[in-house]
């Protein structure tokens, strides 16, 4: 009988690698929309699947708490992400910089018009 299990489970193992794909995932964070980003040239080379932005994808913070200067930075940050990224998987971190407030809490009063932002930048 244990010979029957150890077989079946070679069984399944030789039958998922036939058809397993290697996915790759890439991550990046911190990326300041000032700055220039050569890394893009590097990730896609690695021919990635998906992207998973792990917040700080802009620096539109403004100790006030007004929200033009990230409304500015998600426009400079959409010209500065490749084409490419648009063809893969992206999820994204609403961080502290993506939010307009640093290190703003629950309580920072543009969170929502800021939660826009940040969604209408990412669909």
């Amino acid at each position: 009988m244990i010979i029957k299990k150890i077989i079946f489970i070679l069984c399944i193992c030789i039958s998922n690698s036939v058809y397993a794909k290697e996915y790759i995932i890439g991550f990046g964070s911190c990326i300041d929309q000032k700055l220039p980003q050569p890394i893009w040239k590097a990730i896609e080379d690695k021919n990635i699947d998906a992207f998973m932005f792990l917040g700080d994808n802009v620096y539109g913070d403004d100790p006030s708490g007004d929200l033009n200067k990230l409304k500015n930075s998600y426009i400079s940050q959409s010209t500065k992400l490749p084409q490419w990224l648009n063809q893969k998987k992206v999820i994204s971190i609403w961080d502290d910089h993506d939010y307009g407030k640093n290190d703003g809490g629950e309580k920072f009063l543009h969170k929502d018009e800021s939660k826009k932002l940040f969604l209408q930048f990412w669909e």
